[in-house]
């Protein structure tokens, strides 16, 4: 299966009244516990960010076009998606402590979206969460760590971090005949992901198609 997810990257958010500028790529998850976890080789989905709705559907062989929340970026008009990853799942593990095992064998870095001993939240300086807002956080996604456990390890198949292409409206009509609620994660049928894939060739030159 396919799905198209969205999350809020860090260059369309704001803290005290200004967008966050700490040097890292602009279109990471802007949490203390990035979802998705781009940073890592193997990127990760988990359900601390939509609980039941998403990640548990997941299986091995699925893949997951991600794409920025609907904005302005850096002022381009009207507001649109960007196309930021599509992300395939590669391993479905049983938990958070499964799959920090699994990284460590692997020697790769365990993402910030795994919740055990000695893997904390990101400094709330490289996220747009106050210093009071992370503990109150922290429990929710520990909460839901342990009621929907099951962890995702991805590869990367199209990943662009600073200058994602545009998603436009049309393309989300063509393919759902509508603009779906997307905080359900939406199936793709098979035959748009040529399109979406073509996408990634853009390079995020900001032009409509």
């Amino acid at each position: 299966m396919n799905y198209l997810c969205t999350y809020r990257p860090l260059c369309c958010s704001e803290k005290d009244g200004n967008a966050i500028d700490c040097n890292l790529p602009p279109f990471l998850d802007a949490s203390c516990r990035r979802e998705p976890a781009f940073e890592s080789k193997y990127p990760s989905i988990t359900s601390l960010c939509r609980g039941a709705f998403f990640a548990p559907r997941l299986r091995v062989g699925d893949s997951v076009v991600y794409i920025g929340v609907k904005r302005a970026y850096f002022g381009l008009k009207p507001p649109h998606w960007r196309a930021v990853a599509i992300l395939k799942v590669i391993k479905r593990l049983p938990s958070h402590a499964a799959a920090a095992k699994w990284y460590a064998e692997k020697e790769a870095m365990v993402p910030s979206n795994c919740i055990v001993p000695g893997n904390g939240p990101i400094d709330e300086k490289l996220t747009d969460f106050s210093p009071e807002a992370i503990p109150r956080a922290e429990k929710g996604y520990a909460e839901r760590s342990l009621k929907y456990p099951h962890y995702c390890i991805c590869a990367s198949e199209d990943l662009n971090l600073h200058t994602p292409p545009v998603f436009p409206d049309a393309l989300m009509r063509k393919i759902f005949g509508q603009i779906p609620n997307l905080r359900y994660c939406p199936e793709i049928p098979d035959q748009h992901m040529p399109k979406i894939r073509a996408l990634f060739k853009d390079q995020g030159n900001g032009k409509y198609e």
